[in-house]
Order: C-alpha cells, then structure tokens, then sequence
C-alpha cells in the first residue's frame, strides 16, 4: 500500500529536486507563484507516482465489475463427413460424404457470486485511498511550492535590505570621510 508519509519532503530536499528537475532559464522564466505551481504540476515526482497509483486503482475498479456481467460464448462448427454404409438388404454400400453444421450460443449469467461482490468492494475502498492520497499528495506538492516560494521572496527581501544597508553604509561612510578632510 502506498503510504503518504514517506512522501514528505523537506524544503532543502525539495529546492534539489527542483535544482535537477528544472534548468534555470525555466525557474528564471517563472515568475509568479501560479507559474511555479504550472511547473511543480508536471514534474513533481511525489504527485506523479500518487496520480499514477491513482489512475491504477481507478482502472482496478472498472475491472473488478467485469465478473458481473454476462458471459456469452459462440461456437460454430463445420465438418466434412465420411461414413462407410454397409448395408445387408435395401440399400447401397458404399462411401458417403455430407457436410454438418451447427451452432451452439451459450449465455452465462451468476445470480450472486460473494467472491465477486467481494472483490469490487476491495477495488473500491483501494480506489478511495488512492484517491485520498492523490488529494493528500497533491496539498503537500502545493504546501512545498508555497513555503519555497515565501522562503524565496524572503531571501530576496534580506538580500535587498542588506544591499539597501550596504549603500547607506557607504553614502554614511563617504559623508563622514568628506567631513574629516
């Protein structure tokens, strides 16, 4: 069974991923949150093993009914016959050749078969977890593109800041230099 726990990804985990899966034109090129959730959408490895496990399940639950439904088998038959008559009074001897046919048309039907019903029960209830997990794996590609992505702006707001500090810095520092010559 697939479980969701083990799809967890830690930011630092993720930022790598995103490193080997992307080139950096693409991330560059990406700009806004819904841009990088584009991306994450097509290649996030997490949600597309959860939709391929899905997607699976959901084929299972179609299959699983096929026993419900009726069985009907065609057969013909065409043969070419000999038969040897020997005859003792009416009647010639000898070889006979004819042609047969037939058509046989067979329908089965089970009126209840508990293993059947059984087996589309557990289809369906692996088809809801699949489901649930696909929803869950995909909640968790959004909850990592949105920390990612807050962490990045935040980053560009300290790098700003500290660039914005290092200029008043030096315009403090060329005033005072100005000041004392």
């Amino acid at each position: 069974m697939y479980c969701s726990h083990n799809l967890r990804f830690t930011t630092a985990t993720f930022l790598l991923a995103i490193t080997q899966l992307y080139s950096a034109a693409t991330l560059a090129a990406a700009e806004t949150p819904l841009q990088i959730y584009e991306i994450a959408i097509k290649n996030d490895p997490t949600l597309s093993i959860a939709n391929a496990l899905f997607f699976t399940k959901k084929e299972n639950k179609t299959l699983s009914r096929g026993g419900l439904y009726p069985e009907l088998d065609l057969k013909t038959k065409i043969a070419r016959n000999r038969e040897d008559v020997d005859t003792t009074g009416v009647g010639t001897s000898g070889v006979e050749y004819f042609d047969s046919h037939s058509i046989q048309l067979e329908l089965k039907q089970a009126l209840y078969s508990k293993d059947k019903f059984s087996k589309i029960d557990i289809a369906d209830a692996e088809y809801l977890v699949a489901e649930s997990e696909y929803k869950m794996a995909h909640q968790d590609m959004i909850m990592r593109v949105a920390t990612t992505y807050l962490e990045v702006l935040s980053a560009q707001d300290n790098l700003n800041f500290a660039k914005a500090e290092r200029q008043v810095i030096t315009e403090q520092l060329q005033i005072i230099e100005q000041q004392y010559k």
